[in-house]
């Protein structure tokens, strides 16, 4: 279902369409009987210090009940402590510094990062996204990462630039954080009218073609976009879904589908239609514990 078309010499011809499972079921992994936990997906969760694991475990819980067939939160030995308590299903590993970061990374025993919920905004997680950047691997940013990013994303001036391996998940002042300033300075975007400069759809297309990445611009008329103009509209989320700690259960869900292998823009649209959906099953009341315990794989409710 078209919901909004571009047409005329400033829009280009390509379509925002609404959020259905259609446009992405097709490419929600099968497995086999034989299929062992690592072939369905390690997705790797950054933890922050151990007065911040709260964000880091809803991820990874999330991504453990959406279908990862491993998961595990990596972080300091006092942060580890504290998420022992809580977890049992999740796998624990140290790594207390970027450096210590960077040689798990080579493992090559993971296959999505999520960094961002309660991870801490400065340099540090700054040089972790840079060792994730440098590994190739998919990853999903969130929170703290946007924080510790502000002032360091510059346009790639190109929409032919390698494949998005990076999912951004900004709510509205994270996202004017990291782009106001650089759309104002693109010239695709000032080409625009002004009516549709102020559309989010062309803000969160604009915003991927200049960081490379699918955006998910959030809210309840969530954008999920490409660097190449594809758009989708989500229209699934109600006012439940604002609540502390949602935001971490989506990187979750993002990421285990990017560890069983969908393709950054389709992973992320799934995620975000399942966020919607699990929200208004719930209703009043949700909190993101509650949230994160009814997560299951997509094809339970498909």
């Amino acid at each position: 279902m078209t919901m909004a078309s571009r047409t005329g010499p400033d829009t280009g011809n390509m379509d925002a369409v609404l959020n259905t499972p259609k446009i992405w079921q097709a490419l929600l992994p099968a497995h086999s009987r034989d299929i062992h936990k690592y072939q369905r997906g390690h997705c790797l969760v950054v933890s922050g210090s151990e007065l911040q694991t709260g964000a880091s475990r809803l991820a990874a819980t999330a991504a453990l009940n959406n279908g990862a067939g491993a998961v595990s939160i990596i972080g300091n030995k006092a942060a580890l402590r504290i998420h022992a308590t809580q977890v049992t299903s999740i796998m624990l590993q140290e790594a207390t510094t970027p450096a210590d970061f960077a040689v798990l990374l080579a493992t090559g025993k993971f296959d999505a990062v999520i960094i961002g919920p309660a991870a801490g905004e400065g340099q540090p997680t700054l040089t972790r996204i840079q060792a994730i950047q440098k590994a190739g691997l998919p990853f999903v940013l969130d929170a703290d990462a946007f924080t510790a990013m502000t002032g360091q994303l510059r346009p790639s001036g190109q929409t032919d630039a390698k494949t998005p391996t990076c999912v951004m998940t900004p709510h509205a002042g994270e996202f004017a954080k990291l782009f106001a300033t650089l759309l104002t300075e693109d010239a695709q975007f000032n080409a625009l009218s002004i009516e549709l400069q102020h559309a989010k759809v062309e803000q969160a297309r604009a915003a991927a073609r200049i960081a490379n990445s699918i955006i998910v611009f959030k809210g309840f008329d969530t954008v999920i976009a490409a660097p190449d103009g594809r758009a989708i509209l989500n229209n699934n989320a109600g006012p439940e879904l604002a609540t502390a700690g949602s935001g971490d259960v989506l990187s979750g869900l993002i990421g285990a589908h990017l560890a069983g292998g969908m393709p950054p823009f389709e992973a992320a649209a799934a995620a975000v239609w399942l966020h919607g959906y699990l929200g208004a099953q719930i209703g009043i009341g949700l909190t993101a514990d509650r949230l994160v315990e009814q997560v299951r794989p997509l094809g339970a409710f498909l």
